[in-house]
This record gives C-alpha cells, sequence and structure tokens, in this order.
C-alpha cells in the first residue's frame, strides 16, 4: 500500500462473494481445471491493487493445474477483472497426508483416490485468502496555533486578538 494512502484513508474488508468450480477429466485425474468469479462492493475497493482502487470490482479466474503425484500439485491461474485489469498466478502445493504410507504419496496411481469423494474428504475449504480492503477518505482535522502567544496577566485571549 502506498505512503499516501495510508495518511489520508481508512481501511477494512469489503463485503462481496466468491463462486468456484473444480474439476477434473476422468480418463486423466492428473489434469484440473478450475473456474472462479468474485464481486465486491464499494466505492473504494482495492480488488488487485491499492494504487488502483475501483468501484464495485469483479474478476473472473480460469486455471489449470496438474498433480504429477498425490504429493504436489502445480497450476497457473488467469485473473481477469473490470477496468481490464489483470494478472497470472503461478502455484505450487504439497499435500502430505498423515494416514498415508510415504509409498502411496509419491506414486502417479493414487492420484486417481484423491480425486474422489472420499478421497477430498480432509480438504479444506477452498477460499480466497486474501482480504480485499475497502477504504474510505479520512476526515482531517487540523488546527493552527500561532508560535508565539503574547499576553500581560489577568488578560484574556480575546484582549490579544488583532481585529
Amino acid at each position: 500500500m502506498s505512503h499516501t494512502i495510508r495518511k489520508t484513508m481508512m481501511s477494512g474488508p469489503a463485503n462481496g462473494f466468491d463462486i468456484r468450480f473444480n474439476g477434473y477429466l476422468p480418463s486423466y485425474p492428473a489434469l484440473g481445471a478450475k473456474l472462479m468469479y468474485e464481486q465486491y462492493y464499494g466505492d473504494n475497493v482495492a480488488l488487485f491493487n491499492s494504487d488502483k482502487l475501483q468501484s464495485n470490482p469483479g474478476a473472473a479466474t480460469v486455471g489449470v493445474n496438474y498433480t504429477p503425484i498425490p504429493l504436489v500439485t502445480m497450476g497457473i491461474d488467469y485473473r481477469h477483472g473490470t477496468g481490464n485489469e489483470n494478472d497470472l498466478l503461478y502455484s505450487m502445493q504439497f499435500r502430505y497426508q498423515f494416514d498415508k504410507p510415504w509409498s502411496q504419496q509419491i506414486e502417479p496411481q493414487y492420484v486417481n483416490e484423491l480425486r474422489t469423494l472420499s478421497g477430498s474428504r480432509y480438504d479444506l475449504v477452498q477460499r480466497n485468502n486474501n482480504i480485499i480492503l475497502e477504504y474510505k477518505k479520512q476526515d482531517i482535522l487540523s488546527l493552527n496555533i500561532p508560535h508565539d502567544i503574547n499576553g500581560t496577566e489577568h488578560s484574556t485571549p480575546e484582549d490579544s486578538i488583532d481585529r
């Protein structure tokens, strides 16, 4: 976040939602695909970065991933949003299963088991873990006080005001 935004704006989480669809090819379970749509509400929302604030921004994401062995998944996601903003995300995930022997976690034949309902029962809920912020203008109060105040004993400030 840039220094000027921090001084003049207040921030908080933006209201919004996201919808995700994940799928895999039954004939080739190592290859997966993802579709996602996210929408946020507010006048100054930083969906892509805090230097470009948008009003009610949304974005669609298309991604593919490859799981050669149950231990490792690699992916690439492309996100395109309102205002012609976009980004590209490369990811690598490691998934160690404590209830499975090491030999099953490094064998490609066990990837198919991950794609079943029973194989994914311990998966965490997938969501956007990056908090999208909405910024609001902060009211700034400034007060100018004269450097030197002159007066005599028992005088009031009105006595020393120049008119």
